[in-house]
């Protein structure tokens, strides 16, 4: 008898490592998931933002700051959730955010008061973003051209 539960014995420790073995492999799992789940999101912005290609084709602005941007995007792209557009001087930018999609192959042209007082070799920037799933924005590469002043 006494061997008998020793037997026994020995399939309950089984039993319960095989247990413990089964909850540790579905936490590790479920660190793991979260984190190539997060990571294919980062992916799929960042190959998002390759194919953008948002180009500033003329920046006129006063010395006061009112600048008139011209835009152009090429007709290959993924509808983008917005773009910023950044008025650079030598000391400081500003910059705007506007929440719209550039249809492809259009051009557009946008005012905007950068509430910077500007000279000669100033540059203006565009940068496209997209929305995650938390509405914050990603932001892809900045293109960047030199202003024309009035």
């Amino acid at each position: 008898m006494i061997k008998d539960k020793k037997g026994l014995s020995q399939v309950v420790t089984i039993v319960i490592m095989v247990v413990l073995v089964l909850i540790a492999i579905g936490i590790v799992w479920a660190v793991v998931g979260n984190v190539l789940n997060k990571s294919a999101k980062d992916i799929d912005l960042g190959t998002k933002c390759l194919e953008v290609d948002l180009t500033i084709t003329n920046a006129f602005c006063t010395t006061a700051g009112v600048c008139e941007i011209t835009i152009q995007r090429s007709k290959t792209d993924d509808e983008i959730d917005g773009y910023r557009l950044i008025v650079v001087n030598s000391t400081n930018s500003n910059s705007t955010d506007i929440l719209e999609n550039i249809e492809a192959s259009a051009k557009i042209t946008k005012t905007f008061d950068s509430k910077l007082t500007l000279v000669k070799g100033d540059k203006a920037q565009i940068v496209a973003y997209f929305l995650d799933e938390t509405g914050a924005k990603k932001l892809c590469q900045i293109k960047e051209r030199v202003i024309t002043l009035a």
